[in-house]
């Protein structure tokens, strides 16, 4: 008994000493803005539960109540963070109400927020693999949403089980937990883990910062919550792109996901797609949205002239429209969930 006392204690020595080496990151997405010092009181309250993390701000100028602008941004952030990052997400325009809290704990990170859609492109770049037979045999990240690859360092988890990276330490000192089959959703309802006093309005104070301060620290996302079905989640409505062929005509049907902050169109086309469409083209492609035509895909922005759309592969690896030195969201009227189109001509 005794040794495994002096085992437990060694055990939290050497956890301690590891987080002292490499302190917790704990990222934080909002819809807040920096006006109110929403963000600043959510910062003090993990602070003052774990002085040693580090906090880092995605973004706080995610419009009002914009789920899908969340979501989008979340996912095009988290997958240049190590995988032991918490992420909390808060875009929740129904706090108060009957939505679930949730923890979403997957091998390339940890997600705190309201069950309301916000996790739906993680999500779907975390079950990849399960949903197509021909990547399963590939890690979790090879997929990624819409075939685009998240940007993970170094060589993929090992077949038999997550490397130390991926395990889950438990509260009690010494004890580990690793999961060999994330993601896992777990539904919010142990107020051990919250702030005494939980207001109706500012949920992200009171139960997701000391939440992921608490998991940052070693606890474990079952001590906080029930398991929940992934199938249960809130996801966000969101069509895969459409490849259809009618004589030497290639066309693919997409939709707009995001519009950054330059009016540029981000499409969910991606490259991996369109690549092998376009090595066999006859002719430049056509990109359609809306009224609007652009013949050929660029390389940058400055490859046509000041105040002219132009078509090309953005950051993401996906299908990018935008007006060189303009807002081309606002000049062809586009919104979230508009078609795209990309007409191929290709050989008989």
């Amino acid at each position: 008994m005794a040794l495994n006392i002096y085992e437990n204690l060694l055990a939290g020595l050497e956890g301690r000493l590891e987080r002292l080496e490499r302190p917790p990151v704990i990222t934080i997405t909002t819809d807040f803005g920096q006006y109110d010092g929403y963000v600043g009181t959510m910062k003090g309250v993990i602070y003052t539960l774990l002085p040693d993390a580090v906090v880092v701000d995605i973004s706080h100028d995610v419009m009002p109540q914009q789920i899908h602008q969340g979501a989008f941004t979340l996912y095009r952030a988290y997958r240049y963070f190590p995988a032991s990052a918490i992420h909390v997400a808060v875009v929740d325009p129904g706090v108060g109400s009957e939505r679930r809290p949730i923890v979403l704990a997957t091998r390339h990170g940890t997600f705190v927020g309201p069950d309301n859609g916000i996790f739906t492109y993680v999500l779907r770049a975390e079950q990849m693999p399960a949903h197509n037979p021909d990547l399963a045999r590939r890690p979790a990240w090879a997929g990624g949403m819409w075939g685009v690859a998240p940007n993970w360092a170094g060589a993929a988890p090992p077949a038999d089980g997550l490397d130390s990276a991926d395990s889950l330490a438990s509260d009690e000192v010494g004890v580990a937990t690793t999961y060999d089959d994330m993601p896992h959703a777990y539904h919010l309802v142990n107020p051990d883990y919250w702030l005494p006093s939980l207001s109706s309005t500012f949920h992200a104070r009171d139960l997701f910062a000391p939440v992921a301060a608490h998991l940052a620290s070693g606890a474990h996302p079952e001590r906080m919550g029930k398991s929940i079905s992934l199938d249960s989640l809130v996801t966000l409505p969101l069509s895969e792109p459409r490849v259809s062929g009618s004589g030497r005509g290639t066309t693919v049907v997409g939709q707009v996901v995001h519009i950054d902050r330059f009016g540029n169109i981000i499409t969910n086309l991606p490259d991996r797609l369109l690549g092998p469409l376009l090595e066999d083209a006859t002719a430049a492609p056509i990109v359609e949205i809306g009224d609007h035509r652009i013949f050929g895909l660029a390389t940058s922005y400055a490859d046509v002239r000041e105040g002219q759309p132009v078509a090309l592969m953005g950051s993401e690896g996906l299908l990018e429209i935008a007006v060189r030195n303009a807002n081309a969201a606002q000049r062809m009227k586009t919104r979230t969930g508009d078609p795209v189109r990309l007409i191929v001509n290709r050989p008989d």
